[in-house]
């Protein structure tokens, strides 16, 4: 009876290649990117649309049991809670805090937000929303107010302009994840990237966004590099930083999928990306 489920597992698998060889087939390598816009969603806090909050699994590289002891272990040695120093409030005119995206607006937990400043724009992204805020300085050069110009894009939709990233708008199977932002001073671009799944042929990509100018509200070159193995790979958590010697570098924890499904993880990846060629809409590796 066992050998009879293993076999039945393996030629589910082996149907499961061939589906993802075909799918992938179907697609190209996205190395050259799509102009995507920015589409506000909604009110800032009050969200227009309607779904279910999923919960998004972390994955650790020794497994689900090994996350369970480190969660253990850290509560047994937590630090025990000290009673808070009072300090009175001080009044000022300068913006300390402003409401960012409104746990409402976010579909997804946790959030894994991210943030990027320049001289004039706060950009502000989760799993599935990003916003956008200009900010205002007095005589004296202290930041005096934020104003909100884009209030809850939907992230879905803007990779979804590319069909190699793998989002809900492009792909029913499809999701985008774990957002990372970056701007660049010396060239006045933002860079926003995620990692994009198929949940059913177990295939991902990662979508770089750079803005086509210095204004995050505009429009964006949205690029699509897919994971290899091309089947039954996901790019967990990337963080992508720009560097100062011209490239947009990335770097995740990369997993394959076991025949049950369980997540196996492989590696750390690094990827190095010419920024030159991203910020004028190139194509590049």
């Amino acid at each position: 009876m066992l050998n009879g489920r293993v076999n039945a597992r393996v030629a589910l698998a082996a149907s499961l290649v061939v589906l993802a060889q075909l799918a992938v087939a179907g697609r190209a390598a996205a190395e050259t990117p799509v102009v995507a816009p920015l589409v506000d969603s909604g009110r800032l806090g009050h969200p227009q649309r309607h779904g279910h909050r999923s919960l998004k699994p972390f994955l650790h590289h020794r497994g689900a049991d090994s996350l369970a002891r480190a969660k253990e272990e850290a509560a047994i040695f937590a630090p025990t809670p000290s009673t808070p120093t009072i300090n009175p409030l001080v009044a000022s005119t300068v913006v300390t805090g402003f409401d960012g995206i409104n746990e409402e607006q976010s579909f997804a937990e946790p959030p894994d937000g991210a943030i990027a400043v320049s001289p004039t724009y706060i950009v502000e992204a989760v799993n599935d929303e990003l916003s956008v805020w200009t900010k205002t300085y007095d005589a004296t050069g202290q930041l005096s107010s934020v104003t909100n110009v884009v209030s809850a894009a939907s992230l879905d939709v803007f990779f979804g302009h590319n069909p190699n990233c793998y989002t809900g708008a492009n792909d029913v199977f499809g999701l985008v994840s774990d957002p990372s932002l970056d701007y660049d001073a010396a060239h006045d671009r933002f860079m926003l990237s995620m990692i994009s799944f198929d949940r059913f042929f177990l295939i991902s990509s990662l979508c770089v966004a750079v803005t086509t100018t210095g204004d995050p509200s505009g429009t964006w070159f949205v690029y699509a590099f897919n994971i290899q193995p091309a089947f039954n790979s996901l790019l967990d958590f990337p963080r992508a930083v720009t560097g100062s010697d011209g490239q947009i570098y990335v770097t995740g924890n990369l997993f394959t999928f076991d025949v049950l499904g369980n997540p196996v993880f492989q590696n750390a990846r690094a990827y190095a990306f010419k920024a030159s060629d991203m910020y004028v809409g190139s194509a590049t590796t």
